[in-house]
């Protein structure tokens, strides 16, 4: 809901979890006075002689003559000290923008709020969209136009709001291959913390989003914002404090210099900006960004089948003969979509040669790809295939053809190549996008492909198009390229894949139907890395798979009944060679994929929460159904602890006024428990052994329950259904 108060020039959005108050003014741009929970507001700007100057701070000694103003673009011509909304110039010239209100409208149909504003000497328009998107989600957008004759470079255009001193801890996150998004928590200070990635993608290292709050905020305690860019190419965000009483937080596009060159009457638009609040901790953060994807995917959203990956069973060592054998055993545990990985197109026997050439390699595939997919077909499964269409190999027909198609600053210079010299195609060219849509329209439309693991394998080094920077075309581009085969193939589901997960952002998840969050499946990685990935997304967009008992990634050891309970977060796949494995294993998967199928529906529409553990070698996750009837939890024990007993756990988002029956899910789930477990000298704590009694919702989330005593890199999975 949007009111306004035209006598002090007050707006406010609000819903039932926050409030968002833009105080706006005769000239200057407006400012952000209150971002957080619902406030009642009903007495200001009553009486005529009412005005909202009680906001304005003392005036010190040694300062300028008025307060220093926090716009919704804060600018050096507003004497703001901190970083900069805008910056650019007409070769030097005009580099100071001094916006002036100018027009706004407010559109109660979907919550937003736009205005205009100009700058009639640097000869610059800007235009500003407010919107509230979740109840406690908020976009924001600004475009700038060029209303002058000469060209105007920009250099940066970003978004900002203010945040309270109060929220004085930042997290953020770092990371590399195979450990994605992991989290540091760390004290803010006068100055900035700035994150920046130039990777061409959003970066394994990159913040899902960057959070500022309440000192010790945790799962489900104190006060949080956060920050996140809708792009998947380079990017920035940071928080900001000034001893002025400012404090900040902000993000967007990292623009090459000359990269925005705006001729009379051309615009630039940010990427969305999305803003977050939460007063319940870092899930209510997750619980708007799950609820808007999920909005967004309204028409897509179905069971997400079961899906078996060839990867780690064959990597590049294809054969039609062993897929069809493998797609029998699959068949007959339960998967419900087969995927060809790497290796089935022309020339790709390693990762050296073949990107580019996206036609089906008849060395491999005598008869294409048809009979294959239609013996996958008639034993009731979808077929998948991956791609890298944004990559090309200098050994490749495309490369012989067209080397000029190269993302990159200099026809005489090669960039650094990635992964065994790969490098990237221009989609910047009109004629490399075609040929490439072409290919891949062409093989979907020959093809009854149900889904397409789209991978992305590389940094983009010297990124380039005719001499020029490329990042912000090249990005547009992959968008474009996504959006018109979905718009020839809508029934076509893609996976974002950017060597794990190299691009997870909500400008690649608006156009992609999951995401796979890595590519380590040892569980114990994969625990912390769908954690913090899931900060963004909902389960459903995770792709999860369970695979050998030693990683491939890492060599590390773990039991099924470990694997299966990480895996089953998400959406469930299978990397095995299915052949060898033993019937005691088939059944174990197709026990594992049984339940999956039976409970993918509470998995992927629940309420996915994080309770506060009180030892940090363990903790607890699950999902609540909505009406929160249902919930699955799982307890994890990543390593020993000092502890003697383990701590009591609460189950969050359960009723406290309804009664559940509590049940230990065992098969396929069971842990491993030690020797001493058998000797009958370790005994479960008592509630395991009444599991037919009913335990109030109260108890469950107030007082909670002991956990049973767990070797290391062991769960178990703890279903609640209303009594």
């Amino acid at each position: 809901m949007i009111t306004e108060n035209r006598e002090n020039g007050l707006i406010h959005l609000v819903s039932g979890e926050i409030s968002f108050l833009v105080r706006t003014f005769e000239k200057k741009l407006p400012e952000v006075i209150y971002w957080g929970k619902p406030i009642n507001i009903d007495g200001m700007g009553k009486g005529s002689n009412f005005n909202l100057d009680f906001l304005n701070p003392p005036m010190p000694i040694a300062v300028l003559d008025q307060p220093i103003s926090n716009s919704i673009l804060p600018t050096r011509s507003y004497a703001y000290r901190g970083h900069q909304g805008i910056r650019g110039s007409r070769s030097g010239l005009d580099f100071a923008a001094k916006f002036e209100f100018s027009n706004s409208k407010i559109n109660s149909e979907d919550d937003s709020i736009s205005f205009e504003f100009e700058d009639k000497i640097a000869k610059l328009r800007l235009n500003t969209v407010i919107t509230l998107v979740e109840a406690a989600l908020i976009s924001i957008t600004h475009k700038v136009t060029n209303i002058g004759v000469d060209s105007y470079q920009l250099d940066e255009l970003s978004t900002t709001l203010p945040i309270p001193y109060r929220a004085s801890e930042i997290l953020d996150f770092t990371g590399t291959w195979c450990k994605e998004k992991y989290p540091q928590k760390h004290t803010l200070t006068f100055g900035k913390h700035m994150r920046e990635s130039r990777r061409g993608r959003t970066g394994h290292d990159a913040s899902p989003l960057i959070i500022a709050g309440t000192p010790g905020f945790k799962n489900r305690t104190g006060e949080v914002w956060g920050a996140h860019l809708g792009w998947s190419g380079d990017h920035f965000s940071y928080v900001e404090k000034f001893s002025d009483g400012h404090q900040n937080l902000g993000c967007g596009e990292l623009l090459e210099s000359g990269e925005i060159i705006l001729s009379k009457n051309e615009s630039y638009e940010t990427p969305p900006s999305y803003y977050v609040y939460s007063s319940v901790g870092l899930d209510g953060i997750s619980k708007q960004f799950h609820s808007y994807l999920r909005n967004l995917n309204q028409g897509r959203n179905k069971p997400r089948p079961v899906i078996y990956n060839s990867w780690e069973s064959v990597y590049f060592d294809i054969d039609e003969s062993h897929l069809r054998k493998l797609a029998l055993v699959a068949k007959s545990i339960g998967v419900e979509r087969f995927v060809i990985d790497d290796g089935w197109f022309k020339g790709r026997r390693n990762a050296l040669s073949g990107l580019g050439d996206w036609e089906v390699d008849l060395n491999v595939f005598p008869n294409g790809l048809k009979p294959l997919i239609d013996f996958v077909n008639s034993e009731g499964m979808e077929f998948g295939l991956w791609v890298e269409p944004e990559m090309i190999n200098i050994d490749s027909d495309l490369y012989r053809a067209h080397p000029d198609w190269l993302l990159r600053a200099n026809q005489d210079r090669l960039p650094f190549g990635g992964r065994g010299g790969q490098q990237t195609v221009d989609l910047s060219n009109p004629d490399a996008f075609n040929h490439i849509f072409n290919q891949l329209d062409t093989l979907l439309s020959k093809h009854n492909i149900a889904f397409m693991k789209w991978d992305m394998n590389r940094d983009l080094i010297d990124p380039g198009h005719n001499g020029k920077p490329a990042i912000h075309t090249q990005t547009l581009a992959v968008y474009r390229l996504y959006e018109q085969l979905r718009k020839n193939h809508p029934k076509v589901e893609f996976e974002n894949c950017s060597s794990g997960g190299g691009r997870v952002d909500i400008g690649i998840a608006k156009r992609t139907d999951r995401a796979w969050a890595s590519d380590t499946n040892d569980p114990l990685e994969r625990s912390s890395i769908q954690r913090w990935t899931s900060l963004l997304l909902p389960l459903e967009m995770l792709g999860n798979d369970v695979s050998t008992a030693e990683s491939h990634t890492t060599g590390r050891t773990h039991d099924f009944a470990f694997r299966a309970s990480v895996a089953i977060f998400g959406h469930l796949g299978i990397q095995f060679d299915l052949m060898k494995l033993s019937e005691i294993e088939l059944t174990q998967l197709k026990d594992l994929i049984s339940f999956y199928r039976n409970n993918r529906e509470l998995m992927h529409s629940g309420i996915y929460v994080n309770a506060d553990v009180d030892i940090d070698s363990e903790f607890l996750h699950g999902v609540v159904s909505p009406k929160k009837d249902k919930a699955l939890f799982s307890y994890v024990k990543e390593k020993n602890s000092a502890n003697e007993y383990p701590p009591r756990v609460r189950f969050p988002e359960l009723d406290s006024n309804l009664t559940y029956k509590v049940s230990v899910i065992g098969g396929v789930f069971k842990a491993k428990r030690s020797e001493i477990q058998d000797l009958g000298e370790l005994k479960d704590p008592k509630w395991m052994h009444n599991l037919a009694e009913s335990i109030p919702g109260s108890v469950l989330t107030e007082i909670g329950l002991h956990m049973p005593i767990l070797s290391p890199e062991q769960s178990i999975l703890i279903a609640f259904d209303k009594n």
